[in-house]
């Protein structure tokens, strides 16, 4: 049966204004750090712990980018927390919903009767509502913009989230959870083997000294390496990194091609600097151009190294350490955990009719209490959570570096 029919609870507590409250004080905590942050980017002088690492004019053209970068972000973050107040003291929220049942009704279909369509119709009415609101930002200012709503997930795993908290029973928690800890081992599996090669080009890496050198680390700490490969992921990213995937027995070493050779930067900074239209002119020329293998026929890096043997092996000795810890795994525990109790949580929330009504509503939909209650009425559980991940997560960091190391 459909939750919008169970006898609702009422405590009279003021949702929304508080909601309100609360993301108004992390937004003026945020613009202090900020504008620290902001200030930072005034300084053109190359830090003396960055001598020698960095040249003075890539040091400005870092500077300059930061300091655009953060100008603009700036005003968003204004722009956002505006606009966010404004739907929920103009009723927002229930005015499209309103909306997607009412749309519901003209195609001769009962929104009573049909809360998944009418929630799905609601997710897009959303998305449509944020691509109009972000595209004049995105046309400003070639930025990646980040999803603030976590009702722009898509749908197909939205509905059966639904079907689940509305079809079984009081106890709705412990399936749902089930279903998405099913779904993210799933999820990693397809991910490893079918969607990552559609993106990006794996290779096994070929027999040379590093290839030794790293099975002789793997088989140090018993890490069960199936493969080690190298992703070709020079053409989106000039980043250098290296990580392992997969269950059991089964695990892949994945090293990104940029560990070995120095490409042509598309750092972002370049990629936004006014300046280089002339580049972009001589594009074709060098697009086509055949591109210089990255290994020769003896396994050796052609071209100018980016790393040395050592400093790859010691990149993946810092991944290895994660594993060897059980940082993937505890970390994964720990998510689960979290993610339970929140659950757990809506479920004794789901049917307060004082938190529907602070927001506009006067009814209790599935779909808009998940969004109310994970999104904002727990935000300061939210905000909470990520501070103590951060906290483990840097920790975890230096303790792989101290593995690397040792």
């Amino acid at each position: 049966m459909s939750t919008s029919h169970v006898v609702p609870m009422s405590d009279g507590i003021r949702y929304m204004e508080l909601t309100v409250v609360f993301l108004w004080l992390v937004f003026l905590w945020e613009m202090y750090l900020h504008i620290r942050q902001h200030r930072m980017f005034k300084e053109k002088n190359v830090p003396k712990n960055l001598e020698g690492v960095i040249g003075p004019d890539e040091f400005e053209k870092a500077r300059i980018y930061g300091e655009d970068k953060s100008r603009f972000s700036f005003f968003r973050q204004w722009f956002d927390i505006i606009e966010t107040t404004l739907i929920f003291a103009l009723g927002g929220l229930p005015f499209i919903w309103d909306w997607s049942g009412d749309a519901l009704e003209s195609m001769g279909l009962m929104a009573t009767e049909n809360e998944i369509l009418r929630s799905i119709l609601f997710i897009y009415a959303m998305q449509f509502y944020q691509l109009l609101v972000t595209l004049p930002w995105s046309l400003y200012f070639t930025f990646v913009v980040e999803e603030r709503h976590a009702m722009n997930k898509c749908p197909v795993l939205l509905v059966p989230i639904l079907y689940l908290i509305m079809w079984s029973g009081p106890y709705f928690y412990v399936y749902v959870w089930a279903f998405v800890f099913c779904f993210s081992i799933a999820s990693i599996t397809v991910y490893t083997d079918y969607i990552a090669p559609m993106f990006d080009r794996f290779e096994p890496l070929p027999d040379s000294p590093l290839r030794t050198k790293i099975s002789a680390l793997a088989e140090s700490v018993a890490f069960p390496a199936s493969q080690l490969l190298v992703v070709y992921a020079s053409n989106r990213s000039s980043h250098s990194n290296a990580y392992f995937i997969g269950f059991f027995k089964n695990k892949k070493i994945v090293l990104f091609d940029t560990l070995f050779k120095k490409h042509a930067k598309k750092s972002d900074a370049d990629a936004n600097v006014s300046s280089k239209q002339s580049e972009t002119e001589e594009r074709p020329k060098e697009d086509a151009k055949e591109e210089e293998p990255l290994f020769d026929a003896d396994g050796n890096v052609t071209g100018t190294r980016n790393c040395s043997d050592e400093e790859v092996v010691a990149i993946l000795g810092h991944e290895l350490g994660h594993w060897k810890l059980n940082h993937t795994l505890k970390m994964f525990a720990l998510n689960q955990v979290v993610l339970f109790t929140m659950f757990m949580l809506f479920g004794h929330l789901m049917h307060n009719a004082s938190l529907y009504a602070s927001f506009g509503f006067d009814s209790t939909p599935t779909l808009i209490g998940l969004i109310l209650i994970m999104q904002f009425v727990f935000g300061p559980i939210n905000i909470a959570v990520g501070f103590l991940f951060t906290l483990l997560t840097r920790m975890r960091e230096y303790e792989a570096d101290e593995f690397a190391v040792v």
